[in-house]
This record gives C-alpha cells, sequence and structure tokens, in this order.
C-alpha cells in the first residue's frame, strides 16, 4: 500500500526542494517549513529560517494565484476545503512526471542527493517530521509522484487517513475528466512561480 502524505497547502515537498537551489540552508527551511511553529523557528539558524520564509513566500504566492484558484473550483462542489490538498498532490505530480523539463539532473538521483542532504540535519527535525520523513525516505514519495497510479492511491487513501473525505471516486473522475486542462494550469502556474521564487 502507497503512504499517504499528511500534505499542507501550498506546494509541497518536490516543488519547494526544486524552488530552493543549491543552498542547504534554503533547501532544508523550505522542506521543515510546515512543522516548525514559531518558537522553533527562532532557534533555528538563519540559513534554514531563510529557507522557511522562501517556502512560506511561494505558499501565499500559490494560494492566491488564479490558476491555482481555478484547479481547485474544479474539485470544490465535491470535497470543499480538500480542494486544496488534492491540487498539491496533483501539481507536484505533473513536476514530477515533466521533471526533466525544470532539471537537468534526474529525479532519481535529486531524490537521494535530497535526502542524503536532510539526513546531515537531522537534529533539527521535530519528532513529527522524524517520523514522516522517515516515511517519505521508505517509500520514495518523491520520486513516485510521477505515476498516475501513485497519484490516484494517495487520494483513495485519503478516505483511510480523514473521516471527513467521503468522496474519493468523484475525485478521481474529476482528475481524469480534466487531466489535460490541469496539467496546462500547471505549466503555466509553474513557470510564473519559477520566475519569482526559483533560487539558483
Amino acid at each position: 500500500m502507497i503512504e499517504f502524505m499528511y500534505f499542507h497547502t501550498g506546494m509541497n515537498f518536490l516543488a519547494h526542494a526544486f524552488l530552493a537551489g543549491s543552498n542547504p540552508g534554503l533547501i532544508v527551511g523550505n522542506m521543515l517549513a510546515d512543522s516548525v511553529n514559531k518558537k522553533q523557528y527562532q532557534q533555528l539558524p538563519y540559513d534554514i529560517r531563510a529557507g522557511i520564509d522562501h517556502h512560506r513566500q511561494i505558499d501565499v504566492f500559490t494560494d492566491t494565484h488564479p490558476l491555482v484558484r481555478s484547479s481547485r473550483e474544479l474539485f470544490f462542489p465535491h470535497i470543499r476545503h480538500y480542494a486544496a490538498v488534492i491540487i498539491d498532490v496533483i501539481f507536484d505530480h505533473y513536476l514530477a512526471k515533466n521533471w526533466y523539463k525544470y532539471h537537468s539532473q534526474p529525479l532519481d538521483d535529486f531524490e537521494t542527493s535530497l535526502y542524503r542532504l536532510l539526513d546531515q540535519y537531522s537534529l533539527y527535525f521535530s519528532e513529527k517530521y522524524s517520523f514522516m520523513y522517515s516515511r517519505m525516505k521508505a517509500h520514495r514519495w518523491l520520486y513516485n509522484y510521477q505515476f498516475n497510479t501513485y497519484i490516484e492511491q494517495t487520494i483513495c487513501n485519503l478516505k483511510h487517513r480523514s473521516a471527513e473525505f467521503k468522496e474519493a471516486d468523484i475525485t478521481l473522475l474529476v482528475f481524469r475528466n480534466n487531466y489535460s486542462l490541469l496539467e496546462r494550469n500547471f505549466f503555466a502556474f509553474f513557470d510564473a512561480l519559477c520566475k519569482v521564487y526559483k533560487k539558483e
């Protein structure tokens, strides 16, 4: 069974890791941001805090972008606030699927390098993040984003993780019926996002 990730609003791990560029602190901060509270933030090194700030700026850009909003609206009548979660999942799918258009390093190698870097910063992991990260590595979430079957199974697994999510079938139907439109929305949105927030 494919593990379900506890997704957050805004773009998710693969996109954040990509947008962080090559600076280790920025990468780590982007990956940890959703698990860090205000007190923890203040105790982190400057470069990791900068990565957390970068992550949060990306989330604001994402949540307010018209193409993201219109993509969420396809799902909203059926699943309400879960539409934001589903679009996060789907957009990282399109990034992984089209990874070669954005990065010269194969996704397989990028994922391995990212885990190797994060392992060096594990002393900054919260208990919650450590648990999630162990699942991420074991089940190769970032690499598996590219496969339709993985995304569909992730959506199905959500109903087992949340008693409120009961519409997996209609969610999958909307996804399949709008696959090309959603991919076009992703490309246009992500190109705009990269122009503003992609680090070198």
